[in-house]
């Protein structure tokens, strides 16, 4: 008897608990968003000829030559 009572009792009870939750939960305060702010700091890159060395265990060739 105590397993056709049981499961529509934790049903129902569960069911009570929720809707007691969210019946009794606040309204969010409305606020205006924070100014539109840029997260981080850029500057503007430049052209410039330069050379670059890169170390390896092998011979680098260019394919096409400057």
């Amino acid at each position: 008897m105590k397993k056709y009572i049981l499961p529509p009792l934790v049903l129902a009870a569960s069911g009570i608990g929720a809707w007691v939750l969210i019946a009794l939960t606040p309204e969010p305060k409305r606020s205006t968003p924070p100014p539109n702010e840029p997260v981080v700091e850029f500057i503007l890159a430049e052209r410039k000829t330069q050379r670059v060395f890169v170390d390896t265990f092998c011979t680098v060739r260019p394919r096409t030559r400057n």
